[in-house]
């Protein structure tokens, strides 16, 4: 069974890789300016787009403090899993 962590950061990179291909630049933009590029130009975006910046930063917690492969400083709650699967999917 996954964890809540691994749930969440693979929806989010999903998200992450499909929104590069919608810019489809070369340079390495980071997530939220991503959001903030693509608000007005895509629906989905627009829609969750408070949402994706909240759960960049969740993603920056999980991913810069960890520590070591069983421990992760947040869990995401199964509710905002559930939220960015549905993002996802969207």
């Amino acid at each position: 069974m996954y964890r809540n962590s691994e749930r969440f950061l693979t929806a989010f990179n999903r998200i992450e890789k499909r929104m590069r291909s919608i810019i489809n630049s070369g340079r390495n933009i980071g997530f939220s300016k991503m959001v903030r590029m693509l608000k007005n130009a895509d629906a989905v975006v627009g829609q969750y787009s408070d949402d994706l910046l909240e759960y960049a930063e969740l993603r920056n917690a999980i991913v810069h403090n960890k520590v070591n492969i069983t421990f992760s400083i947040a869990e995401p709650h199964d509710s905002v899993v559930e939220q960015i699967e549905w993002i996802e999917k969207e």
